[in-house]
């Protein structure tokens, strides 16, 4: 009997515990096929990975690529994803992460002052933070929203953040329909929030939404990392499997 309360008990704790499943799991060592790179000049940045970092060495704004996960559906459920990315005090570099295609808009395809001949990952529906070395912008952080086509940023800007080696997370909201960004930045044992936004209108679906990272003038990123939760009965639910599995036992053991 004490076999028996001791099961019970611990379904009904097991069931109403939250777990979280590792999806896609990259130290950049080896292409494990989980990533394809999605757009720019530098499409083949994956075969440039030494020393278990990939690094955009292509220079200037027109040199920007970027690299996403080859699944394409990640909007369709909860997730957190995290990323190392390493950001020199100079050499102008631009590092991006976000939620999207990952790849370039045709140069000005909706305004020709911005458009795409910055090489912004623009092609939408796309979310993304970008981080500034300390010689570009002051180090500041930019987080950009742009539903169907390149048509505005928000927040425009965001705190500074600069130089030195931040681990960078994302957490998607499906409920909710919203990104939040954050980073440990230069290694803190705590997590700074940077931004939420709101991506209700961008119309993410299984074709777009690719978890994408990518710069240029030596961005470079390691341990890349996408978690989503594992689905686990409510407590209620729970207590009534662990009865049920109870009373199952019960029964056997008096026919018996």
């Amino acid at each position: 009997m004490k076999r028996i309360l001791f099961l019970f008990l611990s379904l009904t704790f097991v069931a109403g515990t939250s777990f979280a499943d590792i999806v896609v799991s990259e130290d950049f060592t080896t292409d494990t096929g989980s990533l394809i790179s999605t757009g720019g000049p530098g499409d083949a940045a994956l075969t440039t990975v030494t020393g278990g970092q990939v690094v955009f060495n292509d220079s200037g704004d027109g040199g920007r690529a970027f690299i996403g996960t080859a699944g394409s559906d990640f909007a369709s459920q909860d997730f957190t994803a995290t990323i190392d990315f390493i950001n020199p005090a100079t050499g102008g570099v631009n590092g991006f992460f976000g939620l999207g295609p990952g790849a370039q808009d045709a140069p000005g395809a909706v305004e020709p002052d911005v458009g795409n001949s910055f090489g912004e990952p623009s092609l939408g529906p796309v979310t993304f933070i970008a981080f500034n070395a300390d010689d570009r912008n002051g180090g500041e952080v930019v987080f950009a929203d742009f539903e169907n086509e390149f048509n505005g940023t928000a927040p425009n800007t965001g705190p500074i953040v600069g130089s030195g080696s931040h681990t960078l997370q994302i957490d998607f909201d499906f409920a909710a329909q919203t990104v939040t960004y954050s980073a440990f930045v230069n290694g803190a044992a705590t997590i700074t929030e940077l931004a939420v936004v709101d991506v209700s209108d961008n119309a993410f679906d299984a074709t777009n939404a690719r978890i994408f990272f990518g710069g240029e003038d030596g961005a470079a990123f390691d341990n890349f990392s996408v978690h989503v939760p594992v689905a686990v009965p409510e407590p209620g639910t729970a207590a009534f499997l662990g009865l049920s599995v109870l009373g199952s036992m019960f029964i056997r053991r008096r026919r018996a």
